[in-house]
């Protein structure tokens, strides 16, 4: 990583505390035992094991990985989403041009609804092809790198505890 850390964004408790607060918008918006989480790509496992275990009801969890460039699945989801009310999250929105086909996907595949989270991102992030704008976690700008909590740079920082913000 040839870049410098400059400090912690957000530590262990604030990533926990974002994260309950998202669970309980999408408990208002979902039936919690209607509910699949679908994590795109690496970077969202940690905040997708975090939100499904913070949802405590039958909510099926499935990682789906996708070629950022050509937009095609390398690795499928194995759940069924017939009238399931699917919550995608990405790690950032900025790096997920292929986003809108994967949701457009989903839905032909029989979910009721796809909503999409990210990671990171700006707020009410509009997408052409999505029918709502994206959710961040947490808000930040499009030249910030995040690194930690699940999210690396260069291959690197995944493991940390907490998020931090990198400066080149």
């Amino acid at each position: 990583m040839d870049a410098k850390m400059s400090r912690t964004f957000k530590n262990c408790k604030e990533i926990q505390t974002r994260l309950s607060q998202v669970v309980s918008r999408i408990i208002e918006t979902a039936k919690p035992d209607n509910l699949s989480l679908i994590g795109l790509n690496k970077g969202s496992y940690m905040f997708l094991v975090e939100l499904s275990r913070l949802i405590k009801s039958k909510t099926t969890v499935d990682m789906m990985f996708v070629d950022e460039k050509s937009g095609k699945v390398i690795k499928d989801i194995k759940s069924s989403l017939a009238q399931r009310e699917v919550y995608v999250l990405v790690d950032r929105v900025a790096d997920s041009e292929f986003l809108p086909k994967t949701t457009q996907e989903l839905l032909k595949r029989g979910a009721a609804s796809v909503r999409v989270l990210s990671v990171a991102g700006k707020k009410d992030q509009q997408l052409e092809g999505l029918a709502e704008p994206v959710q961040p976690l947490f808000e930040v700008a499009e030249t910030q790198k995040l690194v930690g909590f699940g999210l690396e740079v260069d291959g690197r920082g995944a493991n940390f505890p907490e998020i931090l913000l990198i400066e080149s």
